[in-house]
């Protein structure tokens, strides 16, 4: 990959990864209003999985600030922090589509907000699916057939859209950043070619002396400074 496109791509990288990571911070605090609205028996306990949840985020902001960290790992480890937390929330409700839509939130942020590669996005998969099972594990009450059917399917279209949106966007990324780099080259190149010819037309081709066109531009730029 050229230098250049990787620079760009990194740009790209950084600025999405702070956009998520930002975003996150400012909006899952406020979905603590729904846990107090529609579960205020449990609102106390998610209230403590928020809280810890929200030091990841601010923690994660805060190493952004830092050039050497990877910005797609930081904003993978944000979105991931919300999942599981969702995750432990959402086989615990008796509301689930609300968290339901919360849980596919962090997946399509991923997939389509954050330019790295679509590799993260598989991770975050990966990482939801995972807190699923072992938020489903640990609840000690088995979830209903249907309810589980429909959060599986909910999810699994969610999951599918995400990794499609990422892979998709991932391609016209890179063939677009490709295009323009390999213009900015053309244009260089001709701009090159131009001085050559410019510089060629002035001077004799065989001793590389100025020539009578030349000496004319010459003549003319001192008549123009009398």
């Amino acid at each position: 990959m050229p230098g250049a496109l990787r620079a760009e791509l990194a740009d790209r990288e950084r600025v999405s990864a702070r956009s998520i990571v930002v975003a996150a911070t400012l909006v899952f605090p406020p979905w603590a209003v729904l846990d107090r609205v529609s579960e205020p028996a449990l609102a106390p306990g998610f209230l403590v999985g928020r809280v810890v949840t929200e030091i990841v985020l601010l923690a994660c902001l805060w190493l952004l600030r830092s050039p050497r960290q990877s910005p797609a790992a930081l904003a993978f480890v944000a979105l991931a922090a919300v999942q599981i937390d969702v995750a432990w929330m959402l086989v615990r409700v008796a509301q689930v589509e609300f968290y339901l839509l919360g849980f596919s939130l962090a997946l399509h942020a991923s997939g389509v907000l954050l330019s790295a590669r679509p590799r993260w996005t598989v991770a975050l998969v990966t990482t939801t699916w995972v807190s699923l099972g072992i938020a489903e594990l640990t609840t000690g009450d088995p979830v209903s057939v249907r309810r589980l059917t429909a959060i599986s399917l909910f999810m699994a279209t969610a999951c599918f859209v995400a990794l499609m949106a990422h892979h998709r966007r991932w391609q016209l990324a890179i063939g677009e950043l490709a295009a323009r780099i390999r213009l900015e080259g053309e244009q260089l190149r001709t701009q090159e070619l131009l001085v050559r010819l410019d510089r060629l037309s002035h001077e004799d081709s065989l001793t590389g002396l100025a020539n009578r066109r030349r000496w004319d531009a010459d003549l003319a730029t001192a008549c123009a400074r009398i």
